[in-house]
Parts: structure tokens; C-alpha cells; sequence
């Protein structure tokens, strides 16, 4: 039996590839006053002014990837749509310090270390395991004193493989990570990670 917002299964590249196809911005991340809340929430929970690099795992059409820019001296944005990062290119233009890369994060990672990595509204879409190997490859990537932002939608979504407190909990159990700041608003959680 599958559980609302547990199922367990890893949802695939081709999911959110389809989905950019059919819509420009599949959340409302550039209007939603929703989303500009959370972004200035996230901004604020970080704990340094200033990052050398950031690594934004999931920047969908960039508009948390433009407000990290003002934050960071690189940073690198990866998603697994090919639509998605050319609006998050246009979105960025001329911010030469961003970069943008295609990256199905189930079979593949970006290389290179970072001070500060977010995974934000993307990690309930990977099931236990692959979630895990995720886990695995943010810790080797995050430079020791580095940053983890955790940032997801609480309510239960039919089709999610795990709920945000099961994404959160996993990475708070692991014994790399230092918990910091963490907070948690009627529809999402945030929690922010030392490595």
C-alpha cells in the first residue's frame, strides 16, 4: 500500500522534463507572493553574508538562483530540464559569476566544491535509497564550515516519495551534518545544515 506523500519511488527525469515542456513556470516561482516569502526566509537563515560558491541543486527557472547570486562569488544551477535552465539563463543574464548546468541528480552530480549547497523543494522526490546516494554526494561536495539549505513543502502531495520531515530527519540523523538554524512556517519546513 502506497501512503500519501510515500511512495517511495523516486519520481524520474522525464516527469519534470514533460512538465517544463507544457508550462513556462510549472510553480509560480517568478509571481507567486508565497514563494518571495520563503526565498527571503531562506536568505535570512543563512548564516554568512557572503559564500565563495554555492551549488543550487533544482533551480528550475532561476529566481532563487538570481537572489543567491547577490550572496555568492560563483554559483553553479542545475536542473534536469533543458527548458528550465534556458529561462533561468534569460533570468540571469549577465551575471557572469552564475552558471548553469543540465543534471539528472539520480545518475549523475556536479563536480567541485562548494561552501554553501541548497536542496529546496526537491528532495521528496527521490525514494530512500537514491535519496541517500544524494546525501552521500552533498557531503563529499561541501566544504568543511559549508552550508546546507533544506527547504520543502510540508503538506502531504500524492506521488512524492518521501514527506518533507522524512527528507529533513535523514539529513539532521547524519552525524556530518550540524544542525543550525531551522524553522518551520504553516507550509514548509527549513533547516539549515553545517558540514
Amino acid at each position: 500500500m502506497t501512503l500519501k506523500g510515500r511512495s517511495t519511488r523516486t519520481i524520474g527525469a522525464d516527469y519534470f522534463r514533460e512538465l517544463y515542456r507544457r508550462s513556462e513556470d510549472p510553480w509560480n516561482f517568478s509571481d507567486s507572493g508565497y514563494e518571495r516569502a520563503k526565498y527571503r526566509a531562506s536568505l535570512e537563515a543563512l548564516p554568512r553574508a557572503r559564500y565563495d560558491s554555492a551549488l543550487e541543486l533544482g533551480c528550475s527557472v532561476g529566481v532563487f538562483t538570481r537572489l543567491l547570486a547577490e550572496r555568492c562569488g560563483a554559483v553553479c544551477a542545475v536542473d534536469v530540464s533543458r527548458e528550465a535552465l534556458d529561462r533561468a539563463a534569460e533570468r540571469c543574464a549577465g551575471l557572469r559569476h552564475v552558471g548553469f548546468a543540465e543534471c539528472d541528480l539520480s545518475a549523475a552530480f556536479p563536480p567541485g566544491r562548494f561552501d554553501l549547497i541548497t536542496l529546496c523543494e526537491l528532495g521528496f522526490y527521490f525514494g530512500p535509497h537514491d535519496l541517500t546516494r544524494l546525501r552521500e554526494r552533498i557531503a563529499a561536495a561541501l566544504g568543511p564550515g559549508g552550508d546546507l539549505l533544506l527547504v520543502h513543502w510540508t503538506p502531504l502531495v500524492e506521488g512524492h516519495a518521501q514527506t518533507a520531515d522524512d527528507v529533513h530527519e535523514a539529513f539532521l540523523a547524519d552525524p556530518r551534518f550540524t544542525p543550525g538554524s531551522a524553522q518551520r512556517a504553516p507550509t514548509y519546513r527549513l533547516d539549515v545544515l553545517r558540514r
